[in-house]
């Protein structure tokens, strides 16, 4: 099935988000999706865990797009 994708998601600390936010510039290949499936199952994040993260002190942030900020209600980026 094409556009299942098995890449590896990156995640980057936001100056707007409490947690990790994915960063899905990926190139993208198609895949057996029944594979890729039982892939994802085996290395699935586990949830808890995600939601227990805080973000550390020295976390190095990157600035939304200015637009996220006035759609969102936030005020100007601290970065």
């Amino acid at each position: 099935m094409c556009y299942a994708d098995g890449g590896v998601l990156t995640y980057r600390w936001m100056d707007t988000q409490a947690h990790p936010f994915v960063d899905s510039n990926l190139e993208r290949k198609c895949r057996n999706f029944g594979q890729l499936l039982r892939w994802k199952e085996e290395r699935k994040v586990d949830m808890g865990k995600y939601q227990e993260m805080e973000k550390p002190f020295d976390a190095i942030q990157v600035k939304a797009q200015d637009a996220y900020y006035d759609m969102f209600g936030f005020g100007n980026s601290t970065l």
